[in-house]
């Protein structure tokens, strides 16, 4: 049972690598996404590779189950609420 619950519960150190790795993803994508669509027109493509690199760095600090879900979910939940309309929102959150 103690192997379980150490996969359960999250550390502080764990907390801080989430929340911070999910801001910055966060930022990239309503700042450095916009730029850069608007530069190349791959908007989508430069925040799936910063994404894809912040869960990597995730994966490879913390090394237990879950942490990246976690933290593309609170990703994907802010971003999707930071939309100019809700039905944006919705319509990207399906895609």
């Amino acid at each position: 049972m103690g192997k379980l619950r150490d996969q359960i519960i999250l550390s502080t150190k764990e907390i801080a690598l989430i929340s911070v790795l999910s801001s910055v993803w966060i930022t990239s994508q309503i700042y450095l996404g916009p730029i850069v669509g608007g530069i190349t027109g791959m908007h989508g493509m430069v925040n799936r590779l910063v994404g894809w690199l912040l869960m990597l760095i995730l994966a490879e600090l913390t090394g237990k189950f879950g942490r990246v879900s976690i933290m593309a979910t609170i990703a994907s939940l802010v971003t999707r609420m930071i939309r100019a309309s809700t039905l944006e929102g919705v319509v990207v959150g399906f895609g």
